[in-house]
């Protein structure tokens, strides 16, 4: 009887023991643990373009869906992207609902953040010769173009009084309309800011919006060994003007195709 004890009590001690060495079956680390699911999970609120949001047809796209893509290949891996409200993302993130959060997220103390990939101000675009407007307080009781569902569209509704918001899908649609003097004033995002003033050189001004910065980063839990891969990525991205790309595709109309239609002879 007491060998038989002494052979089960040798077993579970070295059932403890293969348990400590290989933790009884527990991935070594996030990184082995997303690449043998073969998928990295994407915490992801699609409310807000030009960075994620549902096109027209349902699929969801912009400069968050693009850089996920990006940060899937760095693992061999395939984007799945795991839909939230925008305000239970950390949460997802603790519980272990996803591997990041990638969703124009603010940067805050109480996660880990990585480096910055979007740094930019909103900026007021006005006819140059408009003198009526040179500050954000000159835009009370004006006629102001957005992109809809924007960070323009949501200033202007919390903070202006204007006197009419027109929304437009892209907007590129929004500076046309400001050509063609139906808006005094449209508000925008310093990526999209920035291109339009040279798509109309000498005809519009831009008006700096103080305090309402749009600095967005990827986060991770604390201690993966995948940040500081996930972090070089994104400097690398950033420096390399692929999140401009990816923003001015979706704040920027598609070319009308052009006719190809050649005549008979």
């Amino acid at each position: 009887m007491m060998a038989r004890w002494t052979r089960c009590l040798a077993a579970l001690l070295l059932a403890v023991m293969l348990c400590m060495t290989v933790g009884c079956g527990k991935k070594d680390s996030h990184t082995e643990e997303i690449i043998e699911r073969g998928t990295l999970r994407i915490l992801i609120s699609p409310e807000y373009p030009p960075y994620c949001y549902w096109d027209a047809d349902g699929n969801l796209v912009g400069a968050d869906v693009e850089l996920a893509k990006q940060l899937a290949a760095l693992v061999s891996a395939e984007p799945e992207f795991v839909v939230k409200n925008f305000a239970d993302l950390e949460q997802a993130l603790i519980d272990g609902e996803g591997d990041i959060i990638l969703s124009a997220y603010p940067v805050t103390e109480t996660l880990q953040c990585t480096s910055l990939y979007v740094d930019e101000a909103l900026y007021v675009l006005t006819a140059a010769d408009n003198e009526d407007i040179l500050t954000e307080q000159n835009l009370e009781g004006k006629i102001i173009g957005v992109q809809k569902d924007t960070q323009g569209d949501i200033y202007v509704t919390d903070m202006v009084s204007a006197k009419n918001v027109e929304r437009y899908t892209y907007a590129s649609e929004a500076a046309q309309a400001l050509a063609e003097g139906k808006l005094e004033a449209i508000i925008t995002d310093g990526l999209t800011a920035g291109y339009l003033l040279e798509q109309y050189p000498d005809r519009f001004r831009r008006v700096y919006i103080g305090e309402n910065m749009q600095q967005f980063c990827a986060v991770l839990p604390e201690g993966s060994d995948l940040y500081a891969e996930v972090d070089s990525m994104i400097s690398t991205v950033k420096s390399g003007e692929k999140v401009k790309d990816w923003v001015l595709e979706h704040t920027i109309a598609p070319a009308e195709p052009q006719d190809q239609t050649t005549e008979n002879e």
